[in-house]
């Protein structure tokens, strides 16, 4: 600051007048204060520099306007001052439940263009309030747009009713200023309580109670108990620890069951704690007449007796009563019961089994027989002198000349038949070579004749079949047979002097099939068709004894009409013999004809006895 004006004016200085000079101050002059601008305060006494510069050093003339920022707006005064107007934003209200946003793209104004979007949010569970008979449930949505309940005072109020009983000393009155509606309350009239009465040995005491009334409980006697016999208006007291007799069968005790299990009352003690006096009965329980399927019971009562007893008086069986020496069996004749009186006096049912011997002989077998109690051992096997045991009806041969058989005898008794062979007499100039022992191994006899019989294929097989058909005519095979064999050769036979029979017995074998396999062949008949047979052919061959049904016959023919089968052979009649065998197999009801080759004989529909 610089002084560039003086101001003089009079002053008292200890009761002188004096002249005082005060110099003026001038403000600060910004020297880089440009010409134009420069100015003389009003008075000439100080240079003013006519212009604005804001807090940022910017320099403005005087009337200048400019935008500080988005929302301010400045101006230079004529008083050499920035004054700024701030432009004043307002934003919407939203309503509950919305949120104020502002508009994509207006960021950059003063005030952005803002508007109300529903707020995404999750309101919780409300749970109806319960309203008093005079209110009404209302419905409110906060400001976050979430739903509440609230109750309210009803518009129309019902007619007030009297709900409840009235306990004595109460009535009812009409309240119409405590709730919404007016409402019938109850009022206390202690002027109409009636006093209560206790009964015998009962003292009244009056407890705290929220009752118009008073109330009062009636206590019965600390140290006494009050006993009512039944059927009786006598009501006595009796003392702690004292008994008697209610009845024959019921006794009473006057019990002090302490208030505290864990310190009980003792009588001799002042600081015993309070008891509660009670009659304690106990009846006496007695046995109802015994469910017995053995016995049957009598009761036996005694006036002087609480229980009456129960005494047997007989067995009992299936609901059948026996008496005393009365015997049955059980469910088997082993099985004795007897009702009888004990030692003691009291019947009772004793058991006698009678004990069976089941062991039995070897061939033996213990059976049982119905009705009795034991059975007895029955024969089912003959027995060997080695202890083998052979069934009825069953051959051994326990030594090759010796048979062994279980037959039949006398009362249902089996006994051992022995069969002892004899065989005849060996020629005493058979030579040792020719010795044979026969096939059971018992008699040696003199082969002098060696035997060949053997399997072997037949040649001729062509027309070896032939037959007549009732649809297709003559049959017969056009071709070959190769499976067709047949039993050919020479066995033993004879006959000699039986010493032990006292006659000339025979003894004939014959080559002939042990057994036999099956083949199927094709039949050509006059009409041309083809018809296959199954036929049967020898498939092993050995010295058998001869038939003498068909020791005679040169040809044999066996028809079976129920296999549909018929045999056809060759024997030799000679000493030796030898045979061949064939069997063929038709349809039963073509009446076939079979015609053996070599001896052009026409067989025709041959049955045996005993075929149909």
């Amino acid at each position: 600051m610089e002084a560039s004006c003086a101001t003089l004016y009079c002053k008292a200085d200890k009761n002188q007048a004096i002249l005082v000079e005060e110099a003026q101050s001038c403000p600060y002059f910004n020297s880089s204060c440009a010409p134009g601008n420069v100015a003389q305060s009003p008075d000439g006494c100080c240079s003013v520099c006519q212009q604005c510069t804001d807090l940022n050093g910017y320099v403005y003339d005087l009337g200048t306007t400019w935008t500080k920022d988005l929302c301010t707006e400045c101006t230079c005064t004529e008083s050499v001052l920035i004054e700024c107007r701030v432009q004043e934003c307002k934003d919407p209200v939203c309503s509950p439940g919305y949120k104020l946003i502002t508009r994509q793209g207006t960021e950059e104004q003063c005030c952005p263009d803002k508007e109300c979007e529903p707020l995404a949010v999750t309101c919780p569970e409300v749970s109806l309030p319960t309203c008093a008979y005079d209110q009404d449930l209302k419905n409110i949505t906060g400001e976050n747009g979430c739903t509440s309940y609230a109750c309210e005072c009803t518009s129309s109020c019902p007619q007030p009713v009297q709900v409840g009983h009235l306990d004595p000393g109460e009535s009812w009155t009409l309240d119409t200023g405590t709730g919404c509606c007016p409402v019938y309350i109850k009022s206390c009239n202690p002027e109409s309580c009636t006093p209560e009465s206790c009964p015998q040995f009962y003292e009244s005491r009056q407890i705290n109670s929220t009752s118009c009334c008073s109330q009062y409980i009636c206590e019965r006697p600390k140290d006494l108990c009050i006993y009512s016999p039944p059927n009786s208006s006598n009501t006595t007291l009796k003392k702690i620890g004292e008994s008697w007799d209610e009845s024959v069968c019921k006794e009473c005790t006057c019990a002090g069951n302490s208030v505290n299990p864990g310190n009980p009352y003792n009588p001799s003690d002042p600081g015993s704690p309070d008891i509660l006096p009670e009659v304690q009965c106990t009846t006496q329980q007695c046995l109802k007449e015994p469910r017995s399927k053995d016995y049957v019971y009598e009761e036996v009562t005694d006036p002087d007796k609480c229980c009456s007893q129960w005494n047997k008086v007989a067995c009992k069986v299936d609901g059948s009563h026996k008496q005393i020496g009365d015997h049955w069996y059980g469910s088997t004749s082993c099985d004795k019961f007897e009702c009888q009186q004990g030692s003691d006096g009291q019947i009772q049912i004793k058991l006698t089994q009678q004990k069976c011997d089941t062991i039995c002989d070897e061939g033996y077998e213990y059976m049982s027989d119905e009705g009795s109690c034991c059975g007895s051992c029955l024969q089912t096997h003959c027995v060997d002198a080695t202890g083998q045991l052979i069934l009825p009806n069953q051959t051994i041969q326990p030594e090759p000349c010796r048979k062994q058989k279980c037959v039949p005898g006398e009362n249902g008794k089996f006994i051992l038949v022995e069969e002892i062979e004899t065989c005849p007499a060996l020629d005493t100039n058979c030579p040792k070579d020719k010795i044979q022992v026969s096939e059971n191994g018992c008699c040696r006899n003199c082969n002098l004749t060696e035997s060949d019989c053997k399997l072997k294929s037949k040649k001729e097989t062509v027309g070896v079949i032939t037959f007549f058909d009732d649809v297709h005519g003559n049959c017969r095979n056009l071709q070959s047979l190769p499976g067709i064999m047949e039993c050919k050769g020479t066995c033993q036979s004879g006959n000699s002097f039986d010493q032990k029979l006292g006659y000339h017995v025979s003894e004939c074998t014959c080559c002939q099939a042990k057994e036999q396999t099956s083949i199927t062949i094709s039949i050509t008949c006059d009409d041309g068709a083809q018809v296959n047979r199954e036929i049967s052919v020898p498939s092993s061959c050995s010295c058998e004894l001869c038939s003498e049904t068909l020791s005679g016959l040169t040809n044999q023919v066996i028809t079976n009409i129920n296999s549909n089968t018929a045999v056809a052979g060759e024997s030799d009649p000679g000493a030796g013999g030898y045979g061949a065998n064939l069997v063929a197999s038709g349809d039963p009801d073509s009446g076939a004809n079979l015609q053996a080759p070599g001896y052009g004989a026409n067989l025709g529909q041959a049955n045996l006895a005993g075929y149909p």
